[in-house]
């Protein structure tokens, strides 16, 4: 986990390069790390951070991917239904991959993508799923995904929920997100059709993996932008 000390010079060399300055390690700042001149930051105080186990999945703290996930042909820039029909398609293209043992097996490839070992994993999946797609994304812990796109004013709330969109659940009614997906569809009574990862096989209550589910607004705490 970074000090106090590390995320202020992480937000120093970010305003300097004219990047997002939220302290956070991710795609963009890990680029401008290894490309710079002349910088006074470290690039070896970086280690691969510390994680708490919190709700359903570990509480992400800034990470420096070790690894991204490889990005296919839609990593260039495209409208946005592409960008739309590109995740749906690559979501729809791992339905089936299922995880042995905690959080490992098939399903370790989307945390492995990221640097990461064996954690709850549905946020990794949802980020394998846009980086693939060409929509750079790396966030493994709901909360933080959430402020993340609130900051990108990408975050609406419960309402016009899109296919594609990330959809973000509330198990306990805490108001604090505890799972996410994407939206395949949206259904004439309202519930909303979803493809997840670290979710239970419908047909099979001992199998997690990455599946097709339904799910009622009751359940939904909000839906995120894909741009």
């Amino acid at each position: 986990m970074f000090g106090p000390a590390t995320h202020r010079a992480v937000v120093q060399f970010q305003e300097k390069r004219g990047l997002e300055t939220d302290g956070i390690v991710g795609p963009n700042t890990w680029t401008a790390l290894r490309d710079r001149t002349g910088s006074d930051l470290d690039v070896t105080k970086f280690g691969t951070p510390t994680t708490d186990r919190g709700g359903e999945q570990q509480q992400g703290r800034p990470q420096v991917p070790g690894q991204q996930a490889p990005r296919g042909p839609a990593a260039n820039p495209r409208d946005e239904a592409e960008l739309r029909k590109e995740i749906l398609r690559v979501a729809e293209s791992q339905l089936g991959v299922t995880e042995a043992g905690q959080n490992k097996g098939g399903a370790l490839k989307y945390q492995k993508a990221f640097g990461r070992g064996p954690e709850p994993w549905c946020a990794d999946f949802v980020s394998w799923v846009y980086t693939q797609a060409g929509k750079d994304t790396n966030s493994p812990y709901c909360p933080t995904f959430v402020q993340q796109l609130k900051k990108q004013g990408r975050w609406k709330g419960r309402n016009d929920p899109r296919p594609g969109d990330l959809v973000f659940f509330d198990w306990d009614g805490d108001k604090v997100p505890d799972h996410v997906g994407i939206v395949k569809q949206v259904n004439s009574d309202g519930s909303v059709t979803t493809i997840e990862g670290n979710t239970t096989n419908p047909k099979d209550k001992n199998q997690e993996g990455v599946f097709q589910r339904n799910r009622g607004m009751d359940t939904i705490f909000g839906f995120g932008e894909v741009a």
